[in-house]
């Protein structure tokens, strides 16, 4: 299971989906977790709302599960359209990692 994390600090899940300048990529695998990559928030030109977050939407597509402390109801939407789980929360993240060993 592939999980992004919005982070602030490497070390809190404590950023809102959009405001997220990169996302950490970890793995669960069996009994441990694996941080894979950093994974840069494109830099793109907003030309409609929604801009902001379906590239996102694109970068995370191979993930099963996001972790953010808050996201909007569209993007929500959007990446649960494509079968990923989204999931608010705060506090440490590897905390919130090891509820899926």
């Amino acid at each position: 299971m592939k999980i992004a994390v919005a982070s602030s600090d490497g070390k809190n899940v404590d950023l809102h989906f959009s405001a997220c300048d990169h996302f950490l990529i970890f793995e669960i695998q069996s009994d441990k977790v694996k941080f894979l990559e950093l994974r840069e928030k494109p830099n793109i030109t907003i030309k409609e709302h929604s801009d902001r977050w379906k590239s996102v939407c694109d970068l995370l597509g191979d993930c099963d599960m996001i972790l953010c402390a808050e996201i909007g109801p569209d993007p929500r939407s959007n990446i649960e359209d494509r079968g990923v789980t989204v999931l608010e929360s705060s506090g440490l993240i590897e905390g919130a990692l090891k509820n899926f060993l």
